[in-house]
């Protein structure tokens, strides 16, 4: 996993270009997996940390990691200074984790069902036995271009899906002042028959939702898509 160089420029505007986001609605699905205050919680690929605060908060005990080191120092003026530099497929750590959340589409960043499966069993080595592990996946249907305003900064996203290959191409331009900058993105989309043999095969029990509603069931033309993944006993 490589952070594009000019999206780590962008780290500053983070919060603007993503302010009307619902984090609230997603952290509401993630506490129906808490059992306590007492819970600890790891969020791989935290970002400025905007989960991380609302959980903290609410009086849960947070920590994690970004690829961003721009994003790690935004997160951690949030929370605690309980952030560090990491990567999915070589994080490690000493500590144990109740919940770990890996949110915002950060697997799609990985390449294959390979990538996939071994940053699972990554990050499981940091999980409790009754541990959960709570992965958010982007899952496009179709081909298309937004263009948003924020107070200083214009977004053009135009993306594309390779349907034979199971992967989006995204381009986004920002325009900030007199500053331009562009970012490309590649992300493998995952499908759900397969993430089950995945998890089957590693003796994984897994469940699927969608759009952060604890009552859905998601389906390969779902959106979005919210992998809660458990050990089997």
């Amino acid at each position: 996993m490589k952070k594009d160089l000019e999206y780590t420029k962008m780290a500053c505007f983070y919060d603007e270009l993503y302010k009307n986001k619902n984090y609230k609605r997603e952290v509401c699905f993630i506490e129906k997996f808490l059992n306590s205050k007492e819970d600890k919680i790891l969020d791989a690929g935290c970002g400025t940390g905007n989960h991380a605060k609302i959980l903290q908060d609410k009086g849960y005990n947070i920590y994690g990691f970004d690829l961003s080191p721009q994003m790690v120092e935004i997160a951690n003026k949030k929370v605690n200074n309980n952030f560090e530099v990491g990567n999915l497929l070589s994080y490690s750590t000493d500590k144990s984790y109740d919940v770990i959340v890996s949110f915002y589409a950060v697997f799609n960043h990985l390449k294959s069902y390979q990538e996939f499966s071994f940053a699972l069993q990554n990050l499981l080595k940091a999980l409790n036995n009754k541990g959960t592990l709570i992965i958010d996946l982007h899952n496009p249907q179709k081909n298309g271009v937004k263009v948003d305003k924020f107070d200083s900064v214009k977004r053009i996203m135009q993306w594309k899906i390779n349907k034979l290959l199971k992967k989006e191409t995204s381009k986004i331009t920002y325009f900030v002042g007199n500053n331009k900058y562009v970012t490309k993105h590649k992300f493998k989309i995952f499908e759900i028959e397969k993430i089950k043999m995945i998890c089957d095969n590693l003796n994984l029990s897994c469940e699927f939702y969608e759009n952060y509603e604890i009552n859905s069931v998601a389906t390969q033309s779902s959106k979005n898509i919210q992998v809660v993944i458990k050990k089997s006993l």
